[in-house]
């Protein structure tokens, strides 16, 4: 009884970078098309690549933010994806847009 109360306590839901980048990959990838362009234009071998790279930017700044003692990020990864979520964005908005940035800078 105690195990499964303990697990249930680490359970805090998915991951809201999880879901920002699926997002950011989908809206990623929508641009490109209107654009006429593909992924090895933007740097990337794939949209499967490119959500590959925004887990790993999360993972990384998680480290940071340890090491800062801030937080942040999971706000700001929820706040992003609210954002695609709700409508996509314009292709100039999204590649103005700078949601990549640290949380706290």
């Amino acid at each position: 009884m105690v195990l499964l109360l303990t697990l249930l306590a680490c359970d805090t839901g998915p991951d809201p970078c999880e879901q920002l980048c699926e997002r950011a990959a989908a809206q990623e990838c929508g641009c490109l098309e209107q654009w006429g362009a593909d992924w090895s234009d933007v740097g990337y071998a794939s949209q499967e690549d490119y959500f590959q790279s925004c887990r790993i930017w999360a993972w990384e700044l998680r480290l940071l933010e340890e090491d800062a003692q801030q937080q942040g990020l999971d706000a700001h990864c929820r706040e992003w994806s609210r954002a695609l979520r709700a409508s996509p964005m314009r292709c100039d908005d999204w590649s103005a847009a700078d949601w990549s940035e640290a949380p706290w800078e």
